[in-house]
């Protein structure tokens, strides 16, 4: 795959991110320079005196107008593939208990607007922009050849999904496309000795492994974390709530908005332990909760992203607020209370800040007992904070103040 460079010098006035790490480039500061461009050229990025600080991709009609895969002066795709390598290493760990993992998670590995997913036998690559398909073909090549030391790479099949939420205005018709094998509407995935059916056509691309982490921890504390009536919001495809029934969980109410999430956990659990209920829980849930009439020995609560921009977080708090109050008469003394946020401009801090003062304003004592970090398939890095978006919380109820 070889490309050509097209050199373009920027104010040093706007440069300041990119030296610093980070992997966009702003439309609002950047699209004056970019204009005559084609979309999708590959730029070599220069300050006011002509001195080369990265390399990225031209992606208009959004936010971030590039998309930097190399800061520095010298590249080339051998050195980006190196790298790609080192990121692909750090989740060796993970193949030991799992085998859903996923392998490039966007500007996180350095590779933004990409994510690869592997599960079972399947990778899925979502992009985020249509001017990034090509590098996404490329790099999907060199995955498939790590996992050969794994694997038969004859066995694997390739998929291209365009996720509903993305940047700009693009009308792509093929949101799904088998790019290589076979379309497999079903997979047994795994996390330690727990089997699982996925269906790996559905949207949401972290949907089996961005809360692996909170799997994690209630498989290995499973004396701590005791009881029989749990309460899962926003359960999604229901493999958290077969992890509560492993930990001794006998009574699970699993609520979903998703009728194929709905259908995918009806697959997977006992009916006789589980009651999986279809609900729009923004809107319904408090009356849920009176005419169910249940205390729960635990409640986890997980909401979708509820920040696609920065003017949404005012609006964002609220919802956490309303989910949290919703809750807490419904969780008994000692109860545990688990609190999960994926919005990607709520920050840990703030996320903190919403609970504790919710648990204020309603008088509750709550004491904080874990916050788990991110997965090794899910890092963060410091030069993208707004990466760090998956937070998970864990408290313990105690007597009303």
């Amino acid at each position: 795959m070889k490309k050509k460079f097209i050199q373009v010098c920027f104010p040093d006035s706007i440069l300041t991110p990119i030296r610093k790490g980070h992997p966009w480039g702003f439309s609002k500061k950047f699209s004056p320079f970019l204009k005559e461009l084609k979309p999708g050229s590959w730029i070599q990025i220069q300050n006011s005196h002509k001195k080369t600080i990265g390399y990225g991709i031209y992606t208009p009609g959004e936010l971030s107008i590039l998309k930097i895969f190399w800061h520095g002066e010298d590249f080339d795709l051998k050195l980006l593939l190196q790298r790609l390598h080192s990121r692909l290493s750090l989740r060796e760990p993970l193949w030991k208990i799992t085998n859903s993992i996923r392998l490039i998670h966007g500007e996180n590995d350095y590779i933004p607007g990409i994510t690869i997913d592997f599960h079972e036998k399947v990778l899925v690559t979502r992009v985020y922009s249509p001017y990034l398909i090509s590098i996404a073909r490329f790099l999907q090549r060199y995955v498939i050849q790590f996992l050969s030391s794994k694997l038969d790479p004859s066995s694997l099949s390739c998929y291209l999904q365009i996720p509903n939420r993305i940047s700009g205005n693009w009308n792509y018709k093929k949101k799904f496309q088998v790019w290589r094998g076979k379309l497999f509407s079903k997979l047994k995935i795994y996390q330690d000795e727990i089997d699982y059916l996925i269906n790996p056509t559905f949207q949401k691309g972290g949907i089996y492994n961005d809360i692996r982490n909170l799997r994690t921890y209630l498989l290995e504390n499973k004396e701590k974390l005791t009881g029989k009536v749990a309460l899962n919001l926003f359960s999604n495809n229901g493999f958290l709530s077969k992890v509560l029934e492993k930990i001794g969980y006998s009574e699970i109410d699993s609520l979903e908005y998703n009728s194929n999430l709905i259908e995918n956990a009806k697959e997977n659990l006992n009916p006789k332990i589980h009651n999986i209920v279809q609900l729009d829980i923004f809107k319904n849930l408090s009356s849920f909760l009176e005419l169910n009439k249940k205390i729960y020995d635990l409640i986890i609560i997980d909401p979708p992203s509820l920040t696609s921009k920065q003017k949404d977080k005012p609006k964002a708090r609220e919802i956490y607020q309303k989910l949290i109050s919703f809750c807490l008469p419904y969780l008994k003394e000692n109860g545990f209370l688990i609190l999960c946020s994926c919005s990607n401009r709520i920050h840990p801090q703030d996320f903190e800040r919403i609970s504790l003062e919710t648990f204020k304003k309603n008088m509750v004592y709550v004491k904080l007992i874990e916050k788990l970090k991110p997965e090794l398939d899910h890092p963060t890095i410091q030069e993208f904070p707004e990466g760090n978006y998956f937070k998970v919380f864990i408290y313990k109820k105690g007597q009303k103040i």
